[in-house]
């Protein structure tokens, strides 16, 4: 438990990933990816539970291997490339409690394409949302200025035009304004993310958590890097 609240970690990986085949099983520094966040749940004596989402049996029996548990098998209907995440997070949830006859009232998301995640930021991550007592908390990192979407271009009709029409008014660096990112190291919920369809980023208040930059693999050159 954490602060009083009952802690479970649920870990997506559906198997027809398109940028790398098969990604979560794909191995760095020795280890797959679904391996890394296994052990990483083990040392966090916290969560209370942590169990595996996917649609495949290889990648459901490797996170077994790794400590995560595999229980059920998520519907096709919830592993397609354009199923919203908290879809399959709120399927899980609810299964996991249903099989195992449990309650918890905190949810983590722990995407294994984030391996280099720190317990540190996790724990921040929940300390914010029990005490503040809001109903998601992200990790995010802050966007370098250079790269701020005030400055992005998108080519239309073979001329460039802002990203943002906002982009029009600034015209020096200390004008920007900060901006982050999601890095997929955790999210956190409440269970009141189960009782709504409301997206995450569609709540009057979110919690952020703002880490160093963190790996996020997502292709080839990624995983290479």
């Amino acid at each position: 438990m954490f602060l009083g609240k009952k802690i479970l970690a649920i870990v997506p990986a559906r198997g027809g990933s398109k940028g790398i085949p098969k990604k979560n099983l794909r191995k760095w520094n020795g280890l797959s990816l679904v391996g890394h966040v296994g052990r990483f749940c083990k040392r966090c004596k916290w969560i209370d539970a942590c169990c595996i989402s996917t649609d495949d049996w290889k990648i459901g029996n490797e996170g077994k291997k790794h400590g995560l548990e595999f229980i059920f098998r998520r519907p096709c209907i919830l592993s397609g490339d354009k199923v919203p995440s908290e879809a399959a997070w709120r399927h899980a949830w609810r299964t996991y409690e249903r099989e195992t006859g449990s309650f918890f009232d905190v949810s983590l998301l722990l995407e294994p394409t984030s391996p280099e995640r720190q317990n540190s930021d996790i724990k921040k991550a929940l300390e914010q949302l029990i005490k503040k007592k809001l109903s998601v908390v992200m990790t995010v990192e802050k966007v370098p200025l250079k790269f701020s979407a005030y400055k992005q271009l998108r080519i239309a009709d073979t001329y460039g035009k802002l990203l943002l029409s906002s982009g029009k008014k600034i015209s020096r660096r200390q004008q920007l304004k900060e901006t982050y990112i999601k890095n997929g190291s955790a999210y956190a919920v409440t269970r009141s993310f189960l009782k709504n369809r409301i997206p995450l980023l569609g709540r009057k208040k979110i919690g952020l958590v703002t880490t160093d930059k963190r790996i996020n693999i997502d292709t080839i050159s990624d995983l290479k890097k």
